[in-house]
């Protein structure tokens, strides 16, 4: 798969942005009066949260999906998404990345924002060592369609996947769920990565819980936020 010219800019934008040797913070959301995250430690080589740090901000705003409930973050990178639901209520949040400094990152983060209490960082290629289910799991996956640059450029693990790693997650996710998924997506990615598209293809209804389209930042356009139900059973807590 190749991206288009607009794709491609685009990643060439981001690979530009994250291009920091060293330890760095950011706010989550970037570019707001109000992050909802002030001050997160980034590592080199770990994907900011771009759009997905506006999906921080809906899950700060929208804690009924997950107060008192077991949650994972998946692809954690930074940890931004599990801490903002340790700190807005959930009982316990496990942070899972296939990448060690991601997880060394989350790491760090969660004793940042005093959660260490309520979070468990896992090192797992997916679900491979993830036990138990999730009344809610979210993943923020890489939206664009085309291979990830490694080892040259280890951020691109977060933006670029050919579509084999969202199959692979929502056939296997469905062992987890005791809830829903909840996953954002930039619409300027095209379909490879879609969950909208690449769901109902797996088993999932989809539905919309948000769509805006985001003037700052790095990502911008339309965008929305999605949960996928398991259409095989009820969800049960």
């Amino acid at each position: 798969m190749t991206l288009n010219p607009k794709q491609k800019k685009q990643i060439e934008l981001q690979v530009k942005a994250h291009a920091i040797p060293w330890k760095y913070t950011i706010n989550v959301p970037r570019a707001v009066a109000k992050p909802v995250l002030r001050e997160l430690v980034m590592y080199p080589g770990v994907l900011q949260p771009l759009s997905s740090g506006h999906f921080g901000q809906f899950l700060n705003d929208h804690p009924e999906f997950f107060e008192g409930e077991r949650v994972l973050d998946m692809g954690c990178g930074s940890g931004a998404l599990g801490i903002i639901m340790a700190k807005r209520g959930a009982s316990k949040v496990v942070l899972a990345d296939i990448d060690e400094n991601c997880c060394a990152n989350t790491r760090e983060n969660v004793r940042r924002f005093h959660v260490d209490a309520r979070c468990e960082i896992v090192q797992s290629d997916l679900f491979d060592k993830i036990s138990g289910k999730f009344g809610l799991i979210v993943f923020a996956h890489p939206y664009f369609g085309a291979s990830p640059v490694l080892p040259a450029i280890p951020v691109t693990r977060g933006m670029l996947d050919d579509g084999q790693l969202i199959a692979k997650f929502l056939d296997t996710a469905k062992a987890h769920m005791a809830g829903p998924i909840l996953m954002p997506y930039l619409h300027m990615a095209g379909k490879t990565n879609d969950p909208a598209a690449q769901g109902p293809k797996h088993g999932y209804h989809v539905e919309t819980l948000e769509e805006r389209n985001l003037g700052v930042g790095y990502q911008r356009g339309s965008y929305s936020v999605y949960a996928l139900h398991d259409k095989s059973r009820k969800e049960q807590r």
